[in-house]
């Protein structure tokens, strides 16, 4: 006996409703072990970010007060305080260069009032920082002025990127009669992040990505810079304006916790991301972790 249709509809709504009622169950599994995977993640991130954020401000830390030290030196001060001839500027050098090679320094050196170096530990390198004019870097500027600077940025003369730390020098008067700037490297924190299974990198004020461990995401824009913020970085020589690069990221959604999912598209790395941030003690900084 063929049933009539009057008994197949009821039949037929009740597949359907049972049939969307497992999608909906589906769905909603779906969703609640998604956002606990995405949860347990984040988590593991930030554990990860703290990690990293420790680590670099133990190495700025380790340098913090040296340029306070070396402000106080006599030698140094009265150096700045009359003319330095050649046999006074060696033994400078030499000071430096024995101050650097004891506290594993990248740089250190002695700018006079008018921005010139009058020492320098790199003495002894065809790049060495002696006789250059750094009137024109923040560092030296905001020491001047301000008592201490700080500065990330591409050095002028080696090429080689670092982080200065400036203090003024005080004369007898207790005016600014020059700037003890140390410089010291990153890199080796960006080596380590390499290794690891995360994209890290840390962009400063202008968001420019600056440290990073994979060349890829080094001197990336993470917005676009405005014609007063890219006339600064080229007056100050911060970054070589031929490095910077865009950054292209499309946010899929935004969770909770200001937590967001990315689709990376330059550069270019398949799947969705994490991307969390955390601001740093550094003037500025803000540490990134995919």
């Amino acid at each position: 006996m063929i049933p009539s249709r009057r008994r197949l509809l009821p039949i037929a709504s009740a597949t359907i409703i049972a049939v969307a009622g497992l999608l909906v169950c589906a769905w909603l599994a779906w969703q609640w072990a998604y956002a606990r995977e995405i949860a347990r993640q984040t988590a593991q991130a930030r554990q990860q970010m703290s990690l990293h954020a420790q680590s670099l401000e133990q190495l700025v830390g380790r340098y913090r007060a040296l340029p306070q030290l070396l402000a106080l030196d006599p030698q140094l001060r009265d150096a700045l305080q009359g003319p330095v001839d050649a046999a006074t500027r060696d033994q400078l050098n030499r000071r430096l260069e024995q101050a650097s090679l004891t506290t594993r320094a990248a740089t250190l050196t002695l700018i006079n009032a008018s921005g010139i170096a009058v020492a320098a530990s790199n003495w002894r390198d065809p790049t060495s920082n002696v006789g250059e004019n750094y009137g024109f870097r923040p560092y030296v500027q905001q020491a001047m002025h301000e008592g201490e600077g700080r500065f990330y940025g591409v050095g002028v003369t080696t090429g080689l990127p670092g982080y200065y730390m400036s203090r003024a020098m005080r004369g007898d008067h207790g005016t600014s009669i020059g700037v003890i700037v140390i410089k010291i490297g990153l890199g080796a924190l960006g080596d380590d992040w390499l290794r690891g299974p995360d994209t890290v990198f840390v962009s400063d004020d202008n968001g420019v990505a600056f440290l990073a461990g994979d060349d890829n995401w080094r001197y990336r824009m993470l917005r676009p810079l405005d014609p007063k913020t890219r006339a600064q970085l080229e007056a100050t020589r911060q970054y070589p304006p031929q490095l910077l690069r865009p950054l292209l990221a499309r946010t899929l959604r935004t969770l909770d916790d200001g937590t967001r999912v990315r689709a990376l598209l330059e550069p270019r790395q398949p799947g969705q991301w994490l991307a969390l941030d955390m601001p740093l003690p550094e003037p500025g900084w803000t540490l990134h972790l995919l």
